[in-house]
């Protein structure tokens, strides 16, 4: 088994060196759906007629997942074909592991001072998290922890599936409380003759 990141080709390798002459488009493909074989072709074929490298140009937006590599019979009646002469068994021919889109929210994006926010990574299964910054999560290690930061904080999460590892991003932004100016300050007061008025500054209305 082998890994794919962030490229869509697949490179297979093989125990036997085969006729370049006999890689056709169709004698691979992948399983479950979601991946589609665009291309193949043979490492230094351009040079020469055996290889034991045969390259796949993928194309799809597949789930993260663990996925089959198949061999078939191609349009040329069979699969790869040895230096003498033997065909490749159709069937399974090896798995890799892929690592699909990724993606974070915050809910709500924008709290108070105190406030919570429920942070969600995806996908949720068959990966492992890492949050930062820790502090003010209730977890770094789970997809969804809740935030409770002390300032508008951006969130960086790092999901690993495999040997594949993608990063993403959210913020949570804290809206201040408002502050209170007194206008004059320490006043004295007599009554009917002084007004006080009082001001707020800051955070989001209405107060």
């Amino acid at each position: 088994s082998s890994d794919v990141c962030s490229s869509d080709l697949l490179t297979l390798t093989l125990s036997k060196l085969v006729q370049c002459s006999s890689i056709d488009a169709n004698d691979f493909n992948i399983s479950p759906a979601g991946f589609t074989v665009t291309g193949i072709s043979g490492v230094g074929c351009s040079s020469g007629n055996f290889t034991n490298k045969i390259v796949l140009t993928l194309s799809g937006t597949p789930a993260t997942g663990v996925y089959t590599v198949n061999a078939a019979n191609g349009s040329d009646g069979n699969t790869v074909l040895s230096t003498c002469n033997y065909a490749l068994a159709a069937g399974v021919v090896g798995t890799f592991n892929y690592l699909g889109a990724v993606s974070a929210t915050a809910t709500p994006a924008t709290v108070c001072t105190g406030g919570t926010s429920n942070l969600s990574a995806s996908p949720s299964t068959l990966v492992t998290y890492a949050w930062t910054p820790t502090s003010g999560l209730s977890s770094s290690t789970i997809y969804n922890p809740s935030a409770t930061p002390n300032a508008t904080t951006s969130y960086q999460f790092a999901i690993t599936y495999g040997g594949c590892t993608s990063v993403a991003t959210t913020a949570v932004t804290v809206s201040p409380g408002p502050v209170v100016n007194i206008s004059p300050m320490n006043p004295v007061l007599c009554s009917g003759t002084q007004v006080l008025i009082a001001t707020t500054t800051g955070g989001t209305g209405p107060y």
